[in-house]
């Protein structure tokens, strides 16, 4: 035959292992700030050096093309914008290489 458990005693048994399992996720879950706060200061830093380098390769670009377009000659300028655009491009890249594990 089969034994009557009480209600009030496996009740009390699962609450325990209710709040086992929950103080173990607390000391198993642990966030390094320093570290969240580094990546998140890196992201931004280099968010605003790709902008930069994309404006300013786009501007250089544009103006080599109107001043030859009037008549002078914009290869230094139009040279530099495309290194400017480059750079950017290797930025993207390199993002891209850290990201995916793969590549390590």
């Amino acid at each position: 035959m089969q034994e009557a458990r009480s209600p009030t005693g496996s009740g009390s048994s699962q609450a325990q292992e209710g709040q086992e399992t929950k103080a173990e996720e607390r000391r198993l879950i642990h966030i390094d700030w320093a570290a969240l706060g580094v990546v998140t200061v890196v992201s931004i830093v280099t968010s605003v050096i790709f902008t930069i380098l994309l404006a300013s390769g786009i501007r250089l670009v544009s103006a080599a093309k109107i001043k030859s377009n009037e008549g002078g000659s914009g290869t230094l300028v139009l040279s530099l914008g495309y290194v400017l655009l480059g750079l950017a491009g290797l930025l993207v890249l390199f993002g891209i290489y850290l990201i995916v594990p793969q590549f390590h």
